[in-house]
């Protein structure tokens, strides 16, 4: 089209048809609408490359960012074509196989999945990817280049053409090597805490409060019914199987310690008398609790049948308490001669605390035992069992007192120890004192008499014993002036015969 310089005048268009030239005559009313069209074309398609040149550049810009994260993830990342081949991949995927970049380009991704994989991993490709365009994750191994073989867990995506041909698959796959081994370790450690809750000489269990405050037993080892005659299906289905039998006088205390452990999520802890069969045994209940999502509160613990322990502890606690309060000192000795019991009669006789008492050796109460003949002692015990000595202690204040040991071995394990119960022998031994005393003077008299009788003369028909001044006395007469000696005066059975018969004639 040619434009006229002045508007008013037609224009002439010429075209071709045919081969022949044609002219076309328009008003200036029609070129000016042309002109405008052509104008606002013009506009569009600047505006257009605009647009398309700004485009360019958001995709160059997005462009650059794929390529940054993409070799920048931690994950691996690979594309295959629809026959396997490796296509691209990043730097971790090189790093996790072990192989070069051109290396991996030879290869497909099936030279890098152990075989008893390979029909799994078709099949997800069948029935998932090659359907709806992805796969679920799932898991697999690879093997490396060195191969070894370790797990992977991926998902599969699929590309289409603008024909909607499959032409690629990609996917990130991420080495879950670390997390196997802990799920295999947490296998192993939940197979092992099911053993040890299985063989547990207690109870274990797991108790819950609602909201509501309602409880229940999600899990109870089957030694509930062992320990408490109570079966775990009983008391998982109705928890009132149990708490029924715990006695009436701890049921309140057993309550109120449940929601303090709960309100503070502190440990709780609890002895209580429970009812089986027809008596009472004492159970002690350890756990601790943790909030769950849904407001309630989860215990986890365990209980024992302490009756026997019980019992024992009683019968300790009376054996302590006859023992504190025995007669006489009780002490325990080590094998190194340290004293670690001693009893009350013990501290009050030498006037030492218990605590003094412990801080000492055997060697410290008795100057009779010196240490170097400790080892000979030691072995002596071993041997015998039992020994009884006398020997001394020495109080706080320095006093000698003697004593009589009674010394018992006892071997606890592979220590030695010896129980001595000691005995104050302080008057013993002055009624020993007296009594040699005594005895001393009394073979005194008796040889003194047997000299007096030896020497004096005796009437043989009156039996008056005549002294050395001349004088005839009475025999007890004599002997009590020239000795200790007293008489008491009785009849002899010939005499009393003799006086009764003349006592009864007329």
């Amino acid at each position: 089209m040619r434009r006229n310089e002045r508007g008013s005048q037609p224009s002439r268009i010429f075209s071709r048809c045919g081969g022949h030239e044609r002219t076309n005559k328009l008003t200036s009313k029609e070129l000016q609408k042309e002109n405008d069209l052509l104008t606002q074309r013009i506009s569009e398609l600047e505006r257009s490359k605009f647009e398309l040149r700004q485009a360019e550049e958001a995709l160059r810009a997005s462009e650059t960012k794929f390529r940054m994260l993409y070799r920048s993830i931690t994950d691996a990342f690979a594309a295959v074509d629809m026959t396997g081949r490796i296509l691209d991949c990043n730097e971790s995927f090189l790093t996790m196989l072990g192989y070069g970049a051109e290396e991996i380009g030879r290869l497909t991704f099936r030279d890098i999945t152990p075989a008893t994989w390979h029909r799994m991993e078709a099949d997800i490709i069948r029935d998932q990817v090659l359907v709806r365009g992805y796969s679920d994750i799932y898991e697999k191994e690879y093997a490396r280049k060195d191969g070894t073989v370790f797990p992977v867990e991926l998902r599969t995506t699929l590309l289409r053409d603008a024909k909607g041909i499959p032409v690629i698959m990609w996917a990130i796959i991420r080495d879950i090597t670390d997390r196997k081994q802990k799920e295999e370790a947490l296998r192993k450690s939940e197979a092992r805490y099911k053993r040890l809750a299985e063989n547990s000489p207690g109870v274990v269990y797991q108790f819950m409060m609602d909201d509501e405050g309602r409880y229940s037993f999600p899990y109870i080892n089957e030694k509930l019914l062992a320990v408490t005659g109570v079966s775990s299906l009983e008391a998982t289905h109705d928890i009132s199987v149990f708490t029924g039998r715990i006695h009436p006088e701890d049921l309140p205390k057993f309550h109120a310690d449940i929601l303090a452990s709960a309100t503070a999520l502190a440990p709780y802890h609890a002895v209580f008398r429970f009812r089986r069969e027809d008596r009472y045994i004492w159970l002690e209940a350890r756990s601790t609790p943790e909030r769950m999502p849904d407001g309630s509160t989860l215990w986890d613990g365990f209980f024992l049948d302490i009756s026997e322990r019980r019992q024992e502890r009683e019968e300790l606690l009376r054996t302590q308490f006859a023992m504190d309060r025995a007669p006489d000192s009780v002490l325990w000795v080590d094998d190194e001669g340290r004293i670690i019991y001693a009893n009350d009669t013990a501290c009050t006789w030498m006037g030492f605390t218990r605590e003094e008492l412990l801080d000492m050796k055997i060697f410290d109460l008795d100057p009779d035992f010196p240490p170097s003949q400790w080892e000979e002692h030691k072995q002596l015990m071993r041997n015998r069992g039992t020994m009884t000595f006398e020997s001394h202690h020495v109080t706080k204040d320095g006093r000698t007192f003697p004593v009589e040991v009674r010394s018992n071995y006892f071997e606890y394990g592979d220590r030695w120890l010896t129980c001595a119960f000691d005995r104050d022998i302080t008057l013993r031994r002055q009624a020993q004192e007296e009594r040699e005393q005594l005895i001393a003077e009394l073979q005194k008299a008796l040889s003194e008499v047997k000299t007096l009788s030896g020497l004096i003369p005796i009437c043989a028909s009156c039996k008056k014993i005549r002294d050395d001044r001349g004088y005839w006395n009475q025999i007890e007469s004599y002997i009590r002036e020239h000795s200790d000696a007293e008489f008491s005066h009785g009849i002899c059975p010939d005499c009393a015969a003799q006086f009764y018969a003349t006592m009864k004639k007329p």
